[in-house]
């Protein structure tokens, strides 16, 4: 949300229309909550966790490389690009291998949803500032391996 404070912005407006201040969200306002939704589907597709995974079947172990395929310019344009508007025309997909779906997606899914929600709801999440009040810069840098994280480099604007 540091990176997209425009997204970060329409999510708690949407979030503050449905749910109000009087409670945090739960999963009977998810249906309410399509533009959070599209986060978290844009998000689980901008950045795998797990950018390979290996499958096993009876003769063979098959190593799809999810980063390759989320990153694809030909299935997903400008595939460096976040931008939920990419989600929010199928709000259907969900953690699914092209070799078989997650026996976990609905445990990662509502817990990843969940999280989101919570903290569009209760949180304001903007840039660092410096001993002088001024804002730093953020550029995430991703590391791969068994799984993707990020290292936050921030420097002075």
């Amino acid at each position: 949300m540091v990176l997209h404070p425009v997204v970060q912005r329409k999510a708690q407006e949407e979030t503050l229309h449905v749910v109000g201040t009087d409670r945090l969200p739960d999963f009977g306002d998810r249906l309410n909550l399509p533009y959070a939704q599209a986060i978290l589907l844009e998000t689980i597709r901008w950045v795998p966790v797990v950018p390979i995974v290996a499958r096993m079947s009876l003769h063979a172990i098959i190593i799809p490389h999810v980063w390759a395929m989320t990153q694809d310019q030909g299935r997903c344009p400008e595939s460096k690009v976040f931008s939920t508007h990419r989600c929010s025309r199928n709000l259907k997909t969900s953690l699914y291998s092209p070799l078989g779906v997650c026996p976990g997606r609905h445990l990662a899914n509502q817990s990843l949803w969940a999280v989101i929600v919570s903290t569009l709801a209760t949180l304001q999440i903007g840039k660092a500032t410096d001993d002088s009040g001024a804002e730093m810069e953020n550029s995430p840098k991703f590391k791969s391996g068994p799984t993707m994280h990020s290292r936050i480099e921030m420097r002075k604007g």
